[in-house]
């Protein structure tokens, strides 16, 4: 395949119980074909209790730019990033979630963005993401936007959009000092890529699938802020510490 240009991770729960999961795939597959750029996909089942497994074993079966990675229980999203990130062999890595709401032309435009602007990131914010979604996953949406903006001084309008593109360089700086494994990976990575000084940009994008979300509402919002209150605990330090090591490292 060549030196591959774009790592795409996708975790996915549940997901052949909700729309054309296998159609969702073969999309990514075509437009990454169009779009002429070199790529790889890295496809997570986080334990799905459905037919989710079977359906990424089908649709990596007969493609060597898709590596589907089964868990045996189910570690949350986060985590499944993280492995995914470590696995990632392309200049930039990308996260996806696997309900595709975000229009994949965006893809290009970001991957331009990071290859002739010089940008380590480039995350969505979703101009219509209050009419999308349930009550408590605004909730969980408007407290995250608070508490990055005023307590971990991160002012971007929407943290949590699972659709992110990185110089992979720079992520595998931060990977590692990473805490969250279910939800809050988003915010731990803009906390400690700005920290080292990555060049960001957020770019405004609309979202075209409503789908059934599989997050259990209540769940998310205990265990994330049970993980903003670690990441709280040791922002400081760990910034000090990350700063210390990329500085010797250069």
């Amino acid at each position: 395949m060549g030196d591959i240009q774009l790592t795409i991770v996708i975790p996915c729960y549940n997901e052949a119980s909700r729309g054309d999961f296998k159609q969702r795939l073969q999309s990514v597959e075509e437009y990454m074909e169009a779009a002429g750029i070199n790529y790889e996909v890295i496809l997570f089942d986080d334990c799905s209790k459905d037919n989710t497994f079977h359906i990424l074993n089908e649709f990596g079966e007969n493609n060597d730019r898709v590596t589907v990675v089964h868990m045996d229980t189910n570690r949350g999203k986060s985590y499944s990033l993280k492995q995914g990130f470590e696995m990632s062999r392309g200049e930039y890595t990308m996260m996806m979630d696997a309900d595709l709401s975000i229009e994949l032309e965006h893809i290009k435009e970001f991957y331009d963005a990071m290859l002739k602007q010089g940008y380590d990131v480039v995350l969505a914010c979703r101009k219509n993401n209050e009419s999308n979604r349930g009550i408590q996953r605004r909730l969980i949406s408007k407290l995250s936007g608070l508490c990055t903006k005023f307590v971990l001084g991160i002012d971007y309008k929407d943290t949590q959009c699972g659709f992110k593109m990185f110089n992979t360089k720079q992520l595998r700086k931060v990977i590692p000092y990473i805490r969250s494994d279910r939800w809050l990976i988003d915010i731990e990575l803009l906390i400690y890529m700005q920290a080292i000084g990555s060049k960001i940009l957020s770019v405004d994008v609309l979202t075209i699938n409503d789908l059934e979300s599989t997050l259990r509402s209540g769940e998310a919002l205990k265990s994330s802020i049970k993980e903003l209150i670690n990441i709280l605990k040791v922002k400081r330090k760990t910034i000090k510490q990350l700063r210390c090591n990329v500085g010797n490292n250069m």
